[in-house]
């Protein structure tokens, strides 16, 4: 898989422009992205988002279940990231993705998720649904890694039987 990681600038109009930052080959990863834990690699591989020690937010841009770019949207601190919106709208409209994941590290390494990243999840939903851009899922990063919604899953049922999605996700309607 090749990944491209790209930035947000502005041009000579003030208008917002995707700028290539990086591309690196990483044949052991696969071109699509079926399972959270395949997220989780391509942005461990791309952007070592399990080594940093602030917060970051990132995007994976997609169409269907292939990646077209990752961005770094937001650096926050030790222990708190803002997440901007619209900017994270803006990239994926402005790269034609049809699909997305969001995902931000926790340093501490503890992967659950805040009321802040619950908020954030639902609000991201809301939105994805009303543009018809397809959300499919937050994804935490620390001492391994926790997923919201896995749409990326053909079928979520078997991981819930199994405990991996937590009953309080299903509880809340964020599946």
């Amino acid at each position: 898989m090749r990944i491209v990681t790209y930035d947000l600038e502005k041009n000579e109009n003030d208008m917002p422009m995707l700028v290539k930052e990086s591309s690196q080959n990483c044949p052991s990863i696969s071109n699509s992205i079926t399972d959270p834990g395949e997220a989780v690699a391509v942005l461990n591989q791309a952007l070592q988002l399990d080594r940093k020690m602030e917060e970051h937010f990132c995007l994976i841009a997609m169409r269907s279940k292939k990646v077209i770019g990752i961005f770094k949207v937001n650096v926050g601190t030790l222990n708190n990231s803002l997440v901007n919106t619209a900017g994270i709208f803006t990239r994926l409209l402005l790269c034609g993705a049809t699909h997305f994941i969001i995902a931000h590290n926790h340093p501490s390494g503890n992967v659950s998720p805040s009321p802040e990243d619950e908020k954030v999840t639902e609000n991201i939903q809301k939105i994805s649904e009303m543009m018809g851009i397809v959300f499919y899922d937050h994804i935490i990063i620390g001492s391994g890694y926790f997923f919201f919604l896995s749409k990326i899953c053909c079928d979520f049922t078997e991981y819930f039987q199994a405990g991996v999605i937590p009953a309080f996700f299903v509880q809340k309607n964020l599946l």
